[in-house]
């Protein structure tokens, strides 16, 4: 079966499933469990859903030579 959303329990600190509140650390047997559960059509998915938003872009500390959005969106965008 495939498992669409399995790369979001990559993310080790996902909240208990006891108390669904605080975070509790999961299981290295869960974790590759869920890595063995990601398919290629899964990963497909995702890169398609990253490929299709708009770009974000972020600039800290000296951005003077920092290239303006339309310039490094335009590096991005298809030909």
């Amino acid at each position: 079966k495939s498992s669409t959303y399995g790369i979001l329990f990559l993310y080790p600190w996902n909240l208990c499933n006891v108390c669904h509140v605080k975070p509790c650390r999961k299981p290295v047997e869960q974790l590759l469990k869920a890595v063995d559960g990601i398919t290629l059509a899964d990963v497909s998915t995702v890169a398609e859903k990253i490929i299709s938003s708009p770009l974000t872009m972020a600039s800290h500390g000296n951005v003077l030579n920092v290239p303006a959005y339309e310039t490094v969106r335009g590096k991005f965008s298809s030909k």
